[in-house]
């Protein structure tokens, strides 16, 4: 290196540092390109100033016409190092961040990547998704150009503005009801809703009010019925009144109330009819269960009925002629012949051959340690 004649001895280490900074420094713009297709494909790259309007041109030819203009003139250094990252609602796709090495020489700066939004409905007033893509760089004690701010020993050498387009709206996803699990066997099944649904009238109104349903819950179905049959309309309110309904409360008779309050005492008269019929019959199930439970426990752990089974059948009520044909259909097994001889008799007695006859009737023929057993496991009062 050489200097003027007069350059005092001091000053030389300080020229020569100034023109190693010099040869070494470059300046710069910092490019952010998006795809015109597909703004989420994006170019990233660190270029020389006189380079910036030709390059940009390349990019458009290659459809990445789209982002924010280019930055101001950054000085860098050969070898520097610069980490990309958002801020806001932007982020890469893959990693937080992205980092490269600016070299003059080698198409090191380069970055092809994809980016994304953080959350979907954080900015939803706005048009595009909008971030900031910032510049950053270790803080050198010996360099440091221009920088917007410093912060844990980094420097922020740019900012620029990017926004990410939205998706079109889709169309409003309809309301999925949740299904409502009905009793098929009990009176208020669809069909028994239905038919109520259809001959309600004006009616249904007040019937939604004795039932608790809420004028808010009335209004929801009536929106979501307003193209639908008006049974539909009527048939949803009774649907949601039998949803939220508490379990143990007898719904039939609820119902039946409410009936009878509007003034549709036929409605709820047939319904009663209805309900009164389905206990009875669930009553009659109910005892041919615990009769038939009663035969299998005779007919394994009484010796004394199993050895007298015909006593007891004829007892009962069962034919010499069903005796024997008994006899010979399960000659192997006793205690099969006395199961066989008490089903004989339930299905000729029907609904009269109940467990307290059965008792009875064992209690007299001298079995009276199985008769107190049965009473007692069956809670049977004699």
């Amino acid at each position: 290196m050489k200097t003027k004649y007069q350059t005092e001895s001091q000053e030389v280490p300080r020229i020569a540092k100034e023109l190693e900074t010099y040869l070494q420094e470059r300046v710069v713009k910092m490019l952010f390109r998006q795809k015109d297709t597909d703004p989420q494909d994006v170019i990233i790259d660190c270029q020389k100033t006189e380079k910036c309007e030709k390059l940009m041109a390349k990019y458009k030819s290659e459809g990445f016409d789209f982002g924010p203009m280019p930055s101001e003139d950054i000085c860098v250094r050969e070898g520097q190092e610069v980490e990309v990252k958002f801020r806001d609602n932007l982020t890469f796709s893959d990693a937080d961040s992205l980092r490269f090495i600016y070299n003059s020489n080698l198409d090191t700066a380069r970055r092809q990547v994809v980016i994304k939004h953080r959350e979907f409905y954080a900015q939803k007033c706005l048009e595009f998704f909008r971030g900031s893509a910032q510049y950053w760089t270790n803080v050198n004690k010996d360099y440091m150009p221009k920088v917007i701010t410093v912060k844990d020993n980094r420097a922020m050498l740019c900012e620029l503005p990017v926004k990410l387009p939205k998706p079109p709206p889709q169309d409003p996803v309809p309301n999925i009801k949740a299904p409502i699990r009905m009793d098929s066997e009990g009176v208020l099944n669809d069909e028994t809703l239905q038919k109520i649904s259809h001959q309600l009238m004006d009616e249904w109104e007040h019937l939604s009010k004795y039932l608790n349903v809420g004028a808010s819950h009335v209004n929801a179905i009536k929106r979501q019925n307003v193209n639908s049959d008006p049974d539909k309309l009527v048939f949803d309110v009774l649907q949601h009144w039998y949803k939220t309904a508490g379990r143990a409360e007898n719904k039939a008779k609820t119902l039946s109330n409410a009936l009878k309050k509007c003034g549709r005492h036929d409605l709820a008269k047939d319904l009663d009819d209805r309900d009164e019929q389905y206990q009875r019959i669930k009553l009659q199930q109910a005892e041919e269960k615990r009769l038939l439970d009663a035969f299998k426990f005779i007919s394994q752990t009484s010796n004394s009925v199993i050895d007298e089974w015909k006593d007891v059948v004829r007892s009962l009520g069962v034919s010499d002629a069903d005796v024997v044909a008994i006899e010979h259909d399960y000659s192997r097994s006793l205690k099969e012949q006395c199961y066989q001889g008490l089903l004989k008799w339930h299905n000729q007695a029907g609904h009269q051959g109940t467990l307290k006859k059965l008792i009875r009737v064992i209690k007299k023929c001298k079995h009276n340690q199985i008769g107190d057993s049965l009473a007692s496991k069956y809670d049977i009062r004699l």
